[in-house]
């Protein structure tokens, strides 16, 4: 398993909530978010036991127990995608099996994994229609007892 474990363990909560790469804030994210975009041979160094539950049949999820200690950073710059604060645990780009819109400079960038925009569709959509319908349409497929964005 490769994942990078280089870090500087501060005692400094704004220190411990910077990328270890750039130095750049990260934000918070579910560790659900970060197990279900890492690439399968990742997933096991994000504890089951911090993922919360999903109730199949009510397509309901609850928060995990613990207030996470995963950041996302957001830099285009920067390699690194999910970072843990308590730990020196770090999962750069390579690491996911999507590819992260923001780190992005060409290509599709996705916008909303789970419906499948991206700027090309986007792009697309204006050329041929003159507007985009994406962000109704996330709207309204975000209202589906089924969705799971959340993940």
């Amino acid at each position: 398993m490769n994942v990078q474990t280089e870090r500087n363990p501060g005692t400094d909560v704004q220190a411990r909530t910077q990328c270890p790469s750039c130095g750049g804030k990260g934000k918070h994210v579910s560790p659900v978010t970060v197990r279900a975009l890492l690439k399968s041979e990742y997933r096991d160094s994000v504890p089951a036991e911090m993922l919360g539950s999903c109730e199949a049949e009510a397509g309901k999820c609850s928060a995990p127990k613990e207030k996470s200690p995963w950041r996302f950073c957001d830099s285009p710059e920067c390699d690194i995608v999910y970072f843990n604060i308590n730990e020196p645990t770090t999962f750069s780009k390579s690491q996911v099996s999507v590819e992260v819109g923001v780190k992005e400079k060409t290509g599709e960038r996705p916008l909303c994994y789970c419906f499948g925009h991206s700027v090309a569709s986007i792009k697309n959509e204006l050329r041929t229609k003159g507007r985009s319908d994406a962000l109704e349409d996330i709207r309204r497929k975000m209202k589906d007892p089924g969705c799971r964005c959340e993940v």
